[in-house]
């Protein structure tokens, strides 16, 4: 079964759903990510279309989504989620200067005054922040890393054997919920 990503479309409107299985509208998830990746190329700017690309993007193993999630930051800098999005992706990598990056954009989210939309943003990029440093430390990575941090940050991560992280991307509507077992999948 393939879990992906449904286009409705109507006269000057364009929706990115979410469905169970998509299988019945879609023969391939490479069919799925060229629609999708063309709708996007006509509106380069619109956030929620770049957004509904990124999943596919990692699913297909693809390194674009990194720079996708860059721009959604450029285009948004002024929403926490561009940053913890970005973090949470470049966390994914073993590399010293993604793992960086990813402490950086995290302490950001922590430093910043946030609209109050974004009420308690921050508890969510204090786990994230413990979860990364844990990572890091964990492989003997932040000595190399080199970010200045403030350790009364961090404590126990906490230790899960499921892990549910839930995004929305326009207020008071539309919440993805995306699971990651604990073998990755």
């Amino acid at each position: 079964q393939m879990s992906t990503v449904l286009l409705a479309w109507s006269p000057g409107d364009t929706k990115i759903m979410h469905c169970e299985n998509c299988s019945r509208y879609f023969s391939s998830l490479i069919l799925v990510f060229r629609v999708v990746s063309n709708l996007v190329e006509l509106q380069l700017d619109n956030t929620n279309h770049l957004r509904a690309l990124v999943p596919l993007l990692f699913r297909l193993k693809q390194t674009r989504a990194i720079y996708i999630l860059e721009h959604i930051l450029q285009l948004r800098p002024e929403e926490p989620q561009p940053y913890l999005d970005l973090a949470v992706a470049l966390s994914q990598s073993e590399d010293c200067e993604s793992l960086k990056r990813a402490i950086q954009l995290l302490l950001k989210v922590l430093e910043k005054q946030w609209d109050i939309r974004f009420d308690q943003v921050e508890l969510v990029a204090l786990m994230e922040l413990n979860r990364v440093v844990h990572m890091a430390q964990s492989k003997g990575l932040m000595a190399t890393i080199g970010v200045n941090l403030d350790y009364r940050l961090i404590g126990t991560p906490v230790i899960a054997d499921l892990r549910i992280v839930a995004t929305w991307d326009t207020d008071l509507t539309d919440v993805d919920l995306k699971v990651t077992e604990p073998s990755g999948e």
